[in-house]
């Protein structure tokens, strides 16, 4: 609370000496102690696969697995395009954010220069997104001609930006279901940083909170733990046969085979 009503008062004193009304920003010469955070918010691997089983019916599905493994915040999902994602390479690029704007939903770069960055996707992600996009065309062939194409991963049915609040019911009605209330949508970002932590994961502790795939062993140890395979071991879970399978090892409703498409444009 001290650091943020600093933050505010450096930057209104600021603009005051931008504007010429004082002659120096005196809130300058305060020194302020760094917060520090614990991440204590995170799921537990049971908790993350309550997650999961709540979630494989909806049509968001593919983004609670990439808020789960990736840590990825909310604006950031909502704001990444097809674009920006490399299937084939296992990667997507995090360049836009979706925020409000003057009233209105925009993408905007994001907030720092660190939270533009490239994230390596586990095999779990890509098969989730690719069954994702055979969804999406569908749901767009259905709306059609109402569909806006934004070229968005998540947008709303009709491909608009989605509205944040319809997130934020979406989780309410997942978390209910999982058992977790009381549980934030935030706090999906934690858990790939606590679980990582809880495997010695020295990518998460190096990188403070923000945290990215980085390392691909670590990366397998955390698919295999959250998709139930921590009896396996770090090591076994960091082969990549295992890696391969472990979408099957998913809550079995959430369709990660071959769908046939609908349409053609």
């Amino acid at each position: 609370m001290v650091q943020f009503v600093h933050a505010v008062l450096r930057n209104a004193l600021e603009c005051a000496v931008r504007e010429e009304v004082i002659p120096r920003n005196a809130a300058r010469l305060v020194k302020i102690a760094t917060p520090q955070y614990a991440v204590n918010r995170g799921l537990t691997a049971p908790q993350a696969q309550a997650v999961l089983q709540a979630a494989q019916a909806q049509r968001l599905g593919a983004l609670y697995v990439l808020a789960l493994f990736l840590g990825l915040r909310r604006g950031e999902l909502l704001g990444l395009r097809w674009e920006d994602v490399d299937l084939d390479g296992g990667k997507l690029e995090v360049v836009h954010t979706l925020q409000r704007v003057g009233g209105a939903l925009q993408l905007v770069p994001p907030k720092t220069e660190g939270s533009r960055r490239t994230v390596p996707l586990p095999s779990v992600c890509v098969e989730a997104l690719r069954e994702h996009k055979r969804r999406q065309f569908r749901e767009r062939s259905d709306a059609w001609p109402d569909w806006e194409d934004h070229g968005l991963v998540f947008p709303s049915r009709r491909g608009t930006p989605m509205e944040p609040d319809n997130l934020r019911r979406s989780w309410s009605v997942i978390r209910a279901a999982a058992g977790l209330p009381g549980v934030r949508f935030h706090d999906l970002r934690h858990t790939c940083v606590t679980l990582l932590l809880d495997l010695g994961g020295a990518a998460a502790r190096g990188s403070g909170h923000r945290r990215s795939f980085g390392n691909r062993g670590n990366d397998d140890d955390l698919c295999a733990r959250v998709a139930g395979g921590e009896a396996e071991g770090a090591g076994q879970a960091r082969r990549g046969p295992e890696l391969t399978a472990l979408p099957s090892r998913l809550p079995s409703n959430i369709p990660f085979g071959n769908s046939p498409k609908r349409c053609s444009w």
